[in-house]
């Protein structure tokens, strides 16, 4: 079990979900591996999807997933276009985050005359997951205490662990006891130290199929525009395709555009949990929601899906019990000019609401903590709000606290420490 998942402490019932998953081609030479995605985060941990267009003699491959169980199924589409032809291989990330690399090195397996991994400059910090966890903990801590619900579920992850033989092995050891010495009198810095242990010696202990080191950067300065009636965007053309660098829910994240079948994947830039990070930015998944939904409502998008759009995520919601914001969300590759345009302007009012009533919730209090202006967000009655917060931790893994420090931070909002309270003055009224 643990050679197919992304750890050994994984539910082991997940792996009959995992073999229901799809692989389909959903348009000419562009094929689509469904990823994974349950209500048990830590437990049977998601998966994003995972992409492979041919262009010519070139083969374009978006993510590799999280579970070693994805890697034959990668491989089988990928030598399909070896055996037809195809020379060389190129591997490009959505983001860096974790449930969307672990198999980089599976590239190396295919039988391709040439490889490369095109990475923006910008996302490596987010592709050194041990490093870009904790260091957006500590960054969180700038604004409220995000680790304070923490130490009930490490223990609860302890007693589940012990039902596994691998609970004994020596490379577990300092983690557990990290968990096991919390005092009961909540104590942050401990708590910290248990999660980056949790993190590097459990969750996330290998980089090495990540193959950071043989990413090229894609640098910054070296984009291009490139214009889609009357939208401009900016990244990196590979082959017919464009990297559209949107910079939404990681620095350096990407959309893929592929202009032949007027095609865009979009990553996490529309994925309801937004903004799950410090470094996430809700203004950019403003702009590029905006920008999609120009384009395909001048004809230029025709066939639009991200890195979680499957009928698995949305029988997720359902098992949450949480009610869709349209009936274009449960649709897993939106088809046809008016579906993708009803489908990017759910994600621009989506997005946007939450921007305004944030910024409203802390207009109304003036100066305020992040659970403070939370409480306030609450009593919003807008069917947005109320949507992203029916999102209930530690079942999906967000706070809602980040949408707070995301506005904050680029608002510009003034912080002020006083005594054990962290205060922020509207910059916005």
């Amino acid at each position: 079990m643990s050679n197919l998942l992304c750890n050994p402490f994984c539910n082991p019932d997940m792996l009959q979900r995992l073999e229901k998953t799809f692989v389909r081609e959903i348009a000419p030479d562009i094929w689509m591996i469904e990823g994974f995605c349950t209500t048990m985060f830590f437990l049977e941990p998601p998966s994003g999807n995972i992409f492979v267009m041919r262009d010519g003699d070139m083969v374009l491959l978006m993510d590799t997933g999280h579970h070693p169980f994805y890697r034959p199924r990668i491989l089988d589409v990928l030598k399909k276009f070896v055996k037809e032809g195809a020379k060389e291989l190129v591997l490009v990330m959505s983001h860096g985050h974790w449930d969307h690399g672990k198999n980089n090195d599976v590239v190396y397996q295919a039988g391709y005359e040439k490889v490369r991994f095109l990475l923006p400059e910008n996302e490596f910090a987010t592709l050194n997951i041990q490093k870009h966890m904790t260091g957006d903990m500590q960054k969180a801590m700038a604004f409220y205490d995000p680790c304070e619900s923490m130490p009930e579920a490490f223990r609860n992850l302890i007693q589940w662990a012990k039902n596994f033989p691998e609970f004994n092995e020596p490379l577990y050891q300092d983690t557990w006891s990290k968990i096991q010495s919390l005092p009961e009198k909540y104590d942050q810095q401990k708590t910290f130290e248990a999660f980056t242990s949790l993190l590097t010696n459990v969750l996330c202990p290998d980089l090495s199929t990540y193959i950071i080191d043989k990413a090229e950067p894609l640098p910054l300065n070296k984009r291009v525009k490139r214009k889609y009636g009357n939208t401009v965007v900016q990244g990196w053309p590979v082959g017919r395709f464009f990297l559209i660098h949107d910079a939404s829910q990681s620095p350096g994240h990407i959309c893929i555009y592929d202009p032949l079948n007027k095609f865009i994947i979009t990553g996490d830039a529309t994925l309801e949990i937004n903004p799950p990070f410090t470094d996430t930015d809700l203004g950019n998944c403003i702009n590029i929601c905006r920008a999609c939904l120009n384009m395909a409502e001048e004809g230029y998008i025709a066939m639009a899906t991200d890195s979680h759009r499957t009928p698995q995520w949305a029988h997720t919601l359902d098992l949450w019990g949480i009610q869709p914001m349209a009936p274009v969300e449960l649709v897993d590759v939106a088809r046809g000019n008016d579906e993708c345009v009803a489908h990017f302007r759910m994600w621009l009012e989506y997005y946007c609401a939450l921007w305004d009533e944030t910024v409203r919730a802390h207009a109304a209090l003036g100066e305020a903590t992040v659970v403070e202006i939370l409480d306030q967000l609450k009593k919003s009655t807008n069917k947005y709000v109320l949507f992203k917060l029916s999102f209930k931790p530690p079942a999906v893994p967000i706070r809602p606290e980040n949408l707070i420090v995301n506005v904050l931070a680029e608002t510009g909002a003034e912080r002020q420490a006083l005594n054990d309270r962290i205060l922020f003055k509207p910059a916005i009224t």
